[in-house]
């Protein structure tokens, strides 16, 4: 028997024996009223009323306008203890006999059905019969006491205890079913909800329709039994969403490892090989290498490791932004003066030999939420690869633009970097901010850098909430757009 199963004839065994017991508790009650009801009833010779008028009507005659009943029925009714009324079409007593004081001898239409209904209140059980004597239409009235009305049904109290305990029984059965069907199913529901979570299936569970089971249409609004258990299901909502984005960013965890793994390993055998290299040369006992030999073998030995120890940090950072696990302080800065400064640090440290960098900038003080050291890091690898990828006299132009200034909000900033060297094909364009990607010949141009410095800015940006964008022609040179969006004061 599976869980649902289980659940669910627990719960409709439950709710049936509750049901049960207080059918029970009525059945028997009702059973001692009317068996004690039969048992003080006074148990009075007689026929069956209905008998009894049968006859009577056959035993009625007209003679001379008088009326005549059998004297054999008429002490079959003094018997019984009881009395007849025959009435004419007007409902008018023609006849009586054996009469008591409080009874009418003359019927309004809605009377005589009214006393027949309500035997409690006129007093007395009426029975009638309807029949034609003699070309006369007559009316007999046969009238017992309530307490001997039960007398001709003294077998029916049985068969009412036996009717009110199956009905009973019948009711519980239906009423459990009933029950279990409408406050079961959420929790049923929610049971198959769980069970997928378990299963690592974040959805929840549909019908034939494929909308969820607990919702009425696309819209989200619940069926009437779920609604109760709304607190339930959205916790339930939110805590699928939760599993599966975790289980998203473990994946993509797993994935980034492998590919820094991956990355890593490709990219230190190169460097690794020249200082094994290099170092074996060294390390000759067949060769005697001047002082001028060793230097150089120091040099490239010395480069190659400075190369290595970039190339980790750079693998280190690209893995930390694609698992968003790099915290920014972000504070108000003053982005024209950061990019100035930026600028001015590359030109003296020799980075834009043979090349002229312009910044202008008429925007003034442009104040903006930056990271300033991450910040920073995306510019000097955009202007890098500028000033590396083009040839000596190409001219670089950095501009620091304000937009859509608004007092509420910080404005947004457009950074504009423009040269008019070598430029890029449509390839290179599609694959600039690609990890590992080089548009030019590496070994021609004596490229330096790991590779992945366009795809580290890119991501800094982005970060940063903003968005960078390239457009370039193959001998016209490269424009570089970087578009930090307005923020409102106090969101972040």
């Amino acid at each position: 028997m599976n869980l649902n199963t289980r659940i669910t004839m627990k719960f409709l065994l439950q709710i049936g024996l509750l049901l049960l017991a207080v059918w029970s508790i009525i059945g028997v009650a009702l059973g001692f009223y009317f068996v004690s009801k039969r048992s003080s009833a006074a148990q009075t010779p007689g026929l069956d009323p209905a008998v009894l008028l049968k006859q009577m009507a056959t035993a009625t005659s007209v003679d001379g306008g008088r009326i005549q009943v059998s004297g054999r029925v008429l002490a079959e009714v003094k018997e019984g203890g009881g009395w007849i009324e025959i009435l004419d079409d007007n409902g008018r007593a023609i006849y009586h006999f054996n009469l008591p004081r409080d009874v009418p001898k003359k019927y309004a239409p809605g009377l005589l059905v009214y006393d027949k209904l309500n035997p409690q209140t006129f007093g007395y059980q009426l029975s009638t019969w309807y029949g034609t004597v003699d070309h006369q239409s007559l009316t007999w009235l046969y009238g017992l006491p309530p307490s001997d009305s039960t007398r001709a049904h003294s077998h029916q109290p049985f068969l009412y205890i036996a009717l009110l305990f199956g009905g009973s029984l019948c009711a519980t059965i239906v009423a459990a079913y009933l029950f279990g069907r409408r406050m079961g199913a959420p929790v049923l529901h929610m049971m198959n909800w769980l069970q997928n979570l378990a299963a690592q299936s974040y959805t929840e569970p549909t019908d034939a329709r494929g909308l969820p089971k607990s919702k009425r249409s696309a819209n989200g609004e619940l069926r009437r039994p779920y609604r109760m258990y709304r607190d339930v299901l959205a916790t339930l909502d939110r805590l699928s969403t939760a599993l599966q984005q975790s289980d998203a960013d473990r994946q993509r965890l797993e994935q980034t490892r492998e590919e820094w793994i991956a990355g890593i390993t490709h990219d230190l055998r190169t460097p690794l090989s020249s200082v094994k290299g290099y170092a074996d040369l060294c390390a000759a006992p067949d060769y005697a290498w001047t002082a001028s030999e060793v230097r150089e073998f120091g040099r490239v030995i010395s480069e190659k490791a400075t190369y290595i120890d970039g190339l980790i940090d750079d693998l280190g950072l690209t893995f930390r932004l694609r698992n968003h696990a790099l915290p920014l302080q972000r504070k108000p800065e003053n982005v024209t003066e950061l990019v100035r400064h930026a600028v001015i640090d590359l030109v003296n440290h020799g980075q834009a030999e043979g090349k002229t960098v312009q910044f202008d900038s008429e925007a003034g003080e442009t104040i903006y939420p930056l990271d300033a050291k991450w910040f920073t890091r995306a510019f000097d690898n955009l202007l890098n690869n500028a000033l590396q990828h083009n040839p000596n006299g190409t001219t670089v132009s950095i501009d620091v633009q304000r937009m859509n200034i608004d007092g509420d909000r910080y404005s947004g900033v457009r950074i504009e970097i423009r040269d008019d060297g070598a430029g890029m094909d449509e390839d290179t364009v599609a694959h600039l901010f690609d990890r590992y990607f080089r548009g030019t010949n590496t070994a021609e141009h004596q490229v330096k850098g790991s590779g992945l410095g366009t795809a580290i800015a890119k991501q800094l940006i982005e970060a940063h909430g903003g968005h960078i964008s390239v457009e370039s022609t193959l001998g016209h040179g490269t424009t570089l757009v970087v578009e930090l969006p307005p923020l409102h004061r106090g969101s972040l």
